[in-house]
C-alpha cells in the first residue's frame, strides 16, 4: 500500500531547535548569569545541555513535572560549578531562559518549501516529544501548524518516543495502519528506532551529514526535507 501520510518529529527536523538553544543560552549567558564562577560560553554550553538533557528525560520518563525539570536544572547547573542556587534564583533563570528562548523559535529554511509542496501529495501530522502548550506554540510561533492534520505531544499522552505505543495513537487519530504511514525524524535513536519498531516507513533525515547507514538498515536516508519529494516520488 502506498504511503498515505507523513508524519514528522519537531525539534531537529522542522524546527532548528539546537540554534534557538545556542542563541537563548549566548544571551542568558550574556544578561541573567552573574556568579563569579561561571567558565566561558562554549564550555557553559557544553555543561547546559548536558544537565537540560538529562532532566528532560527525567520528564519524558514521567518522573518530573515539566516545569520542575526546568528549575531543578539550574540548580543542578549552578552546583556543578560550586555556586549555591536557591529556589527562587533558579525560577528567575528559568523564567529569563523561557523569554529568550521563546524569541529564538525558528524554522529550517527547507521547512516550508516542503511542507507546502508535500501537504499537496499526503496528510501531515506530527509526533514530538516534549510538554504539550511549548510545542504547539512553536508550531504556532512559526506558522506551521496550518499543515498538519494530527499533532501528537508526549506529554499529553504520557508516551515518549520510541515507544511504538505513541505512534499507535498517532494511526489512530489519522485512521490509517502502520503500511500507510511514514516517519520523519533526526534521530536513530529515538525517532527512527520508534519508526521501526511500529511497523512504520522510518526517513532519518541527516542534515549534519553523518556516517550513513547501510541499505539494509531499513530505513530511509534524507539530508534535507526537499529530499522527501524523491524518496516518495
Amino acid at each position: 500500500m502506498p504511503i498515505q501520510a507523513l508524519v514528522f518529529d519537531l525539534d531537529g527536523t522542522l524546527l532548528d531547535q539546537e540554534g534557538a538553544e545556542r542563541d537563548a543560552i549566548r544571551e542568558l549567558y550574556e544578561t541573567d548569569i552573574h556568579f563569579p564562577g561561571k567558565p566561558n560560553y562554549h564550555a557553559f554550553l557544553r555543561d547546559w545541555r548536558n544537565v537540560a538533557d538529562d532532566f528532560l528525560q527525567r520528564f519524558l520518563d514521567n518522573k518530573m513535572a515539566f516545569d520542575e525539570q526546568r528549575i531543578l536544572r539550574f540548580q543542578a547547573l549552578s552546583a556543578k560549578y560550586g555556586e549555591e542556587c536557591p529556589r527562587e534564583e533558579a525560577v528567575r533563570l528559568h523564567k529569563a531562559y523561557a523569554e529568550h528562548y521563546r524569541r529564538t523559535w525558528r524554522a529550517f529554511p527547507d521547512t516550508l518549501p516542503a511542507l507546502e509542496s508535500l501537504s499537496r501529495r499526503f496528510r501531515l501530522a506530527v509526533v514530538t516529544n516534549g510538554e504539550g502548550t511549548q510545542q504547539r506554540a512553536k508550531l504556532e510561533a512559526t506558522g506551521l501548524q496550518k499543515f498538519f492534520a494530527d499533532v501528537l505531544v508526549s506529554g499529553d499522552v504520557q508516551i515518549s518516543k520510541p515507544d511504538p505505543g505513541i505512534f499507535r495513537l498517532s494511526e489512530k487519530n489519522l485512521g490509517l495502519g502502520p503500511e500507510s504511514l511514514a516517519y520523519v525524524g533526526d534521530r536513530l535513536d529515538v525517532d527512527v528506532a520508534g519508526a521501526q519498531a511500529a511497523g512504520w516507513t522510518p526517513v532519518w533525515l541527516d542534515r549534519k551529514g553523518m556516517p550513513g547507514a547501510a541499505p539494509e538498515s531499513g530505513f530511509k536516508v534524507a539530508t534535507n526535507l526537499a529530499a522527501l519529494e524523491t524518496i516518495f516520488g
